[in-house]
């Protein structure tokens, strides 16, 4: 997305699919773009430059478990909804 801020593509991402688990790397140390980050629905937002590690890890991480959390309970609803109708699943 040519002349696209991070923010823009923030918001492209969440209309394609508000379940995507972003994590928001920025130069632009604000209060401000900070807030606009989660408003919009990041998972979080660290700060470049990232010189440790660690909490870029434990980020992608937590978005990680978020999506196991996600996928566990959409499979539990088909397996009820499967029981519910009656249907065998193989």
């Amino acid at each position: 997305m040519p002349g696209a801020n991070g923010l823009d593509v923030l918001k492209e991402i969440k209309k394609y699919d508000g379940g995507i688990q972003v994590v928001m790397l920025t130069g632009l140390v604000t209060m401000d773009s900070a807030l606009r980050a989660f408003r919009l629905g990041a998972a979080t937002c660290l700060f470049k430059p990232i010189n440790e590690f660690d909490r870029l890890i434990a980020a992608l991480d937590a978005a990680f478990e978020t999506l196991d959390r996600w996928k566990h309970v959409l499979k539990e609803l088909c397996d009820r909804k499967t029981e519910e109708s009656g249907i065998v699943a193989s």
